[in-house]
């Protein structure tokens, strides 16, 4: 199926009002509950395909190419219209997803960091994430990262046990107060050479000692992604390094992203390009970078639904996937129902 349509340089749509467009977000789709990770979180691929059933009885599926076309055209998008977004680039989504898309012609939108697919390397998210479903106790993991933080104090200036807890120590949406906890000391509450060498070395411990095969385990290669190209679905710009680009300076970010450009160039992804900003960090300098490049849309991680007539198309925000039913006969929920005017 072709998927791809025409589009101009508009990035704003000044257009009657509509159906608001729900754009989706996922991240692991694959079996889970009796694989040697139980505790990944994701979507089992059963669960994946019931929730594509209830949004072909309640949605309209768009393609980017149509968003950007509806944006520039100012003409609406299909009634409650609804498109899917992959991010992280996991091989998930070629073995997984792409079939059942295939299956029900849905079209969807990937979004692959340039790191994990051409180096295969671990991104640092990515070993965070099978740590914690790796560690049985995580009582015991607090403590590890604590006593690795105490044996770095010789070398760096490092806050009190006490005081970072006193920053950290809160519940999320999705998380305890301890899981966010050592998901914030290893992602960005320490300085990078601590924080990199004590996930390296927990990784190393709990999950594997050879993180570049396990990287072949986990990602989309170069291939996967052009044969996902060649069926329809759209393939855009995810970072280079998968950081947080509102946390590094307006050069070192615009380089991040010709990473992901130099990626795009490789599949042939050809035009529109469309970003999806890695941990939905940016700041007006990322916008700004990406309006450079002639971006065409962005997706953060911001919650809600996209009015085009009203949202820049560089800010698009989304809904999480446990926000949809994972039943085919599941009455509307709520996201549903605000998804029409």
């Amino acid at each position: 199926m072709n998927l791809l349509g025409q589009s101009s340089h508009k990035e704003m749509a000044s257009q009657p009002k509509y159906d608001p467009l729900t754009i989706v977000m996922y991240h692991y789709v694959r079996p889970i509950a009796k694989s040697p990770y139980p505790k990944l979180k994701g979507l089992e691929v059963d669960l994946f395909r019931e929730q594509i059933k209830y949004c072909r009885q309640h949605y309209t599926f768009v393609s980017m190419e149509q968003v950007v076309e509806a944006a520039a055209s100012e003409e609406p998008l299909p009634k409650r219209p609804l498109l899917l977004t992959f991010d992280d680039g996991y091989v998930d989504h070629y073995e997984h997803v792409l079939p059942i898309l295939l299956e029900y012609q849905v079209p969807g939108a990937f979004y692959a960091a340039a790191r994990s697919v051409l180096d295969r390397e671990m991104l640092d998210a990515n070993k965070i994430q099978f740590l914690l479903a790796s560690v049985a106790d995580g009582k015991q993991l607090t403590m590890m990262i604590e006593d690795a933080i105490d044996r770095a104090r010789d070398e760096f200036v490092l806050l009190s046990k006490h005081e970072y807890r006193e920053k950290f120590w809160r519940a999320a949406r999705l998380d305890s107060p301890s899981v966010k906890y050592c998901k914030h000391l290893l992602q960005h509450g320490l300085p990078d050479p601590v924080r990199s060498d004590i996930l390296d070395v927990l990784f190393r411990k709990f999950v594997s000692n050879d993180p570049s095969d396990f990287a072949e385990k986990v990602y989309l290669n170069l291939g996967h992604l052009k044969e996902m190209k060649a069926a329809g679905m759209h393939i855009g710009g995810h970072g280079g390094q998968h950081v947080w680009l509102n946390r590094l300076a307006p050069k070192a970010q615009a380089e991040d992203i010709d990473m992901s450009l130099h990626l795009l160039e490789l599949v042939e992804a050809g035009d529109p390009f469309t970003f999806c900003y890695p941990h939905g960090g940016y700041n007006s300098e990322t916008v700004a970078a990406l309006r450079a490049r002639d971006c065409r849309a962005a997706l953060t991680v911001d919650e809600g639904l996209a009015n085009l007539d009203k949202t820049t198309l560089l800010t698009l925000p989304r809904i999480d996937t446990i926000d949809l039913p994972t039943d085919a006969e599941a009455d509307l929920c709520d996201w549903t129902r605000k998804a029409t005017t």
